[in-house]
């Protein structure tokens, strides 16, 4: 396998001739920390798009063959390295390590080579045309090519082929690339593991079974505040930021969990039942997650196996009781059992106690029963993550979250609780809040990605026609109405469409016998 390294925004052009060449040699290729804009790298074959991650300069993977500094493909051939604290960094490892000297002499024996005779054999090899290339390719002269740029013509100044530690393997260069300059290495090992940096560039949706492609390495989308404002504060930017994100599988098996109580009030006056809202989230993470890697469990006070909207799911999910005492039990709220009695009006503060200890217990993913996923969260489950809530820069919505099972964030989450006031409601985002101001890390995502309308349109109606309800908004990967329980449900209003869409899916897929199953009445 072949690593092309460290290319900056100059570089497409060389880059996409070096690929190609590579290509044809039946090399497998991997780009990391390829500093191209969008509009750069659709230059690139779009083959060689499936493959971009991002990652720290200094730690090559451990996994590769040959490493080609991109960097030498600059398209002035006196920039024989490119600039930046990247490469600082890595000249200073390199200084460090003794080797400086050895470096600077291969370098000047290179530049002592005759640059100008091997640049005027390979253009004489390109001006006879296509004949000559494939008369070349079967003589076994096959090389990385030159780009010609005006009346230069520029080339490949070197390949690094780096040997790995003892034990893993030597490194691997070919007959028809030991013709290039190459220089051996030793790697060292790395202090610590390789991390993938965020992938901001034009990615092609990957179906599951494509998902292979990235199965070696986390996938961690780090944005923040302080990178990418504007993807907090413009909705827009944020859909078309998701629109490039991959359909990907998830790496490990993860846990959905979802929480409904059929009881409601202080002292249980009123029982709401399970019925086709409540259906629908359910429906939509049958329809949208890959159900190989992930799998539902729906929690509630009552026994629901009984439920007629259920019926004809209950063999894709798993039903179970949630008794707050219980899973209480062996955290800091173990020694507060008042804790777990409180009530509210309106079971804001169940649904905060329940997605704490779940997800402190159980680790996965929560998800609010009034949230709908309309795409496979694959891309965002290999770390710990909240959403933005609004456009607010300090509030954060924990409808939809992810944690691991005991991780430092969900403890610091049980410990909040206790200090929370005796009968405060509502108090999901302070304890969130309270977490992230503590310093501990997890990653906040932005509103629209899974709350588009929070931003797009705060007057929405879920529940009722207008001519919003046909604006579905490409992209995002969640949909949220905000507690309308109690709003009748017109034909042709949002809920109604994406209800639509999603048991049209199933009964494609094969989940339901057919979409009047999937429909039953209310």
């Amino acid at each position: 396998m072949v690593v092309v390294t460290a290319a900056s925004s100059n570089h497409a052009g060389p880059l996409r001739y070096m690929l190609e060449s590579l290509r044809r040699l039946n090399a497998r290729v991997e780009c990391y920390d390829l500093g191209l804009t969008d509009k750069e790298a659709r230059v690139l074959p779009r083959w060689a798009r499936l493959f971009y991650h991002k990652f720290e300069y200094a730690n090559y993977p451990p996994h590769f063959d040959i490493a080609i500094e991109a960097g030498q493909y600059a398209w002035k051939p006196a920039e024989r390295r490119p600039l930046g604290a990247a490469v600082e960094r890595h000249d200073a490892a390199v200084d460090a390590s003794g080797h400086v000297r050895a470096a600077r002499r291969r370098r000047a024996r290179v530049r002592r080579c005759s640059k100008r005779r091997r640049d005027a054999r390979r253009l004489r090899g390109r001006q006879r045309g296509a004949g000559g290339a494939r008369a070349a390719a079967r003589g076994g002269r096959r090389a990385v090519e030159g780009v010609r740029a005006r009346s230069r013509v520029h080339r490949a100044d070197g390949i690094v082929a780096v040997q790995p530690p003892a034990g893993s393997g030597g490194a691997v260069v070919s007959r028809a690339q030991g013709r290039l300059h190459v220089r051996l290495r030793r790697a060292r090992a790395p202090r610590r593991p390789l991390q993938v940096r965020p992938v901001v560039l034009q990615l092609h949706r990957l179906p599951f079974s494509r998902a292979a492609v990235r199965a070696l390495l986390p996938l961690l989308i780090e944005i923040s505040l302080a990178t990418h404002y504007e993807l907090y504060h413009d909705w827009r930017k944020s859909l078309a930021f998701c629109r490039a994100l991959p359909d990907v599988a998830p790496r490990e098996p993860v846990t959905f969990h979802m929480f409904w109580r059929e009881r409601s009030g202080r002292f249980w006056p009123r029982v709401r039942r399970f019925g086709r809202k409540q259906a629908l989230p359910v429906k939509a993470f049958l329809a949208t997650q890959n159900l190989s890697a992930c799998s539902l469990t729906l929690w509630s006070d009552q026994d629901l196996s009984s439920n007629e909207w259920l019926q004809p799911l209950l063999p894709r999910l798993t039903l179970r009781v949630y008794d707050a005492a219980v899973e209480s039990r062996g955290t800091p709220l173990e020694a507060h059992p008042n804790l777990s009695r409180q009530r509210d009006a309106r079971v804001y503060r169940d649904g905060d106690l329940f997605r704490i200890l779940v997800l402190h217990n159980y680790g996965g993913v929560y998800a609010d029963m009034d949230t709908v996923l309309l795409r496979s969260l694959g891309v965002f489950l290999d770390q710990e993550f909240v959403y933005q809530w609004d456009a607010f820069d300090d509030l954060y919505a924990p409808a939809l979250m992810r944690l691991r099972k005991g991780s430092a964030f969900a403890r610091a989450l049980v410990e909040g609780v206790v200090a929370i006031p005796p009968g405060k409601y509502n108090w999901g985002r302070e304890n969130v809040k309270r977490a992230i101001a503590s310093g501990h890390p997890i990653t906040v995502f932005p509103s629209p990605f899974f709350n588009t309308e929070w931003q797009a349109d705060p007057s929405f109606e879920p529940f009722r026609r207008t001519p919003a309800s046909g604006e579905l908004y490409d992209g995002a990967f969640a949909w949220h109405w905000h507690n309308k329980w109690d709003d009748p449900i017109e034909p042709g209003c949002k809920f109604d469409r994406i209800e639509r869409i999603v048991d049209a899916k199933l009964t494609a897929l094969g989940l339901v016998p057919d979409a009047a199953a999937a429909r039953m009445p209310s």
